[in-house]
């Protein structure tokens, strides 16, 4: 069964800054949201697209797109998980460490099968 698709994440990373918000005509606090699409095969190999950040005020709701830089430059970092955004990696490292194991245990099958087979000659 081949299992694979796609679907929307939405996360709030973090409590940005107060700034003025113009449907509240006030000073408020403002969140730091991302979005992305997650790509997937078997859920285990996934890779994420369209990266979008959003600030949202706390007060009203209102959002606003910010870019990508200005976002990762105030969080220090990617927004996106780890595992969200290596998941491509950890799956193909996994892929190999199975294939590794079942040959591994085929050399030890073979090492057994031949240590039964391979009897001594009988002396007549």
């Amino acid at each position: 069964m081949f299992l694979w698709g796609s679907f929307n994440k939405l996360l709030k990373l973090a409590y940005m800054e107060v700034m003025q918000c113009l449907p509240c005509r006030q000073a408020r606090t403002f969140s730091l949201l991302v979005s992305y699409r997650l790509h997937h095969i078997w859920y285990l190999f996934r890779w994420p697209t369209r990266k979008t950040y959003r600030v949202t005020c706390q007060r009203c709701g209102t959002t606003t797109a910010i870019s990508n830089e200005a976002a990762e430059a105030k969080l220090g970092r990617c927004g996106i998980p780890v595992f969200d955004r290596f998941g491509w990696a950890i799956g193909i490292v996994l892929a190999v460490a199975l294939i590794a194991y079942i040959q591994i245990a085929n050399a030890n099958a073979e090492k057994k099968a031949g240590s039964i087979v391979d009897v001594s000659p009988v002396r007549q």
